[in-house]
């Protein structure tokens, strides 16, 4: 008998969405499960959605503690999971269900200690969408390393917490960086690096939701410049402890510059700031155009950057919009 898989969901303000996830999660095919929904200080009627599950399916968990972050909450379930696998699940997103069987079996069969299974991002309702059979999904097994190096050229590993099932003994004294924006950046290759084998599936068995007013959505702040503090935590990382990957942790890195440079409004408040991440960006494209693991398109943007900021602020919303397009198209 396969043993018992811990959901965590940290739960803020999403009354909206709540009920689309939670639903999501009691349809699951695989029924051992411990759900645990950390409330982490809602000021709406998320606790009470929360509550009325928990009243119905004694599988589900509601824990009440103070506004934190959502790295917070997820230390926070992380602290309290009793599962020997552990998955996380954002409460604005939902799940097929077979989510937790589908990354159970792959992770079983391939003998791993992470699976992964991609995602499909949405604006509106999905309920449309068309769905990938099963002659259509392709799987490849990584060691740990190849994985971080596959995550950091963004090719089929995401960063995300998400859309991943663990065992739960990787995590002993990893936690997500309280009070950080990108917390998963400066998490999940860890957890790879601990991992020695890692099963991706291009299954796409994750909806995740593009709200305007989510964290990564909404207008620039200095807080998103987390994002370059991170990037360059991963480098010095990769310098001392697997320095094999340092072409991967230079690529990663500069498409985070890119991205904070993208966003990043002009104007004297940030002038200083953004100087800096131009003389990085100049700095390393070279490098990046140079690599052949990294992406075609990241290989572009890096030559994009010659024709100086304009060029590369269009060649962003270019890109915005195809890969909008392109998830409209299969709905």
């Amino acid at each position: 008998m396969k043993g018992l898989v811990s959901i965590i969901i940290p739960v803020y303000n999403v009354e909206i969405y709540l009920e689309r996830c939670l639903e999501s999660i009691c349809r699951q095919t695989y029924r051992q499960l411990e759900v645990l929904l950390v409330n982490d200080g809602s000021t709406d009627a998320s606790a009470a959605i929360a509550k009325r599950y928990v009243d119905s399916d004694s599988r589900f968990t509601l824990y009440n503690k103070e506004n934190g972050g959502l790295s917070s909450a997820r230390n926070y379930g992380i602290e309290r999971a009793a599962g020997e696998y552990m998955a996380f699940v954002d409460s604005d997103d939902y799940v097929d269900e077979n989510y937790v069987e589908y990354l159970l079996n792959i992770l079983e069969e391939n003998e791993a200690d992470i699976a992964v299974i991609a995602s499909r991002k949405f604006w509106g309702n999905s309920a449309g969408c068309s769905r990938m059979g099963d002659q259509d999904r392709k799987s490849i097994c990584f060691d740990g390393v190849e994985a971080i190096a596959d995550m950091w050229y963004q090719k089929h590993v995401e960063n995300s917490a998400w859309g991943k099932l663990y065992r739960s003994a990787l995590f002993g004294e990893i936690r997500y960086p309280e009070g950080r924006l990108y917390e998963d950046l400066g998490t999940t290759y860890r957890l790879l690096y601990k991992a020695r084998r890692v099963v991706w599936s291009s299954a796409e068995l994750y909806y995740y939701f593009q709200r305007e007013e989510s964290i990564m959505n909404c207008r620039f702040s200095e807080k998103k410049l987390d994002r370059l503090t991170v990037s360059r935590e991963l480098l010095a990382w990769t310098r001392t402890q697997c320095p094999q990957l340092e072409e991967a942790a230079v690529a990663r890195m500069f498409i985070s510059d890119i991205q904070v440079l993208r966003e990043m409004p002009l104007g004297a408040e940030y002038e200083a700031c953004w100087q800096e991440v131009w003389e990085e960006i100049r700095r390393w494209r070279g490098r990046v155009m140079r690599d052949r693991e990294a992406k075609a398109i990241h290989r572009l943007i890096a030559l994009s950057t010659y024709g100086g900021t304009g060029c590369l602020k269009f060649l962003g919303k270019i890109y915005k919009m195809l890969e909008r397009k392109s998830a409209a198209g299969r709905c």
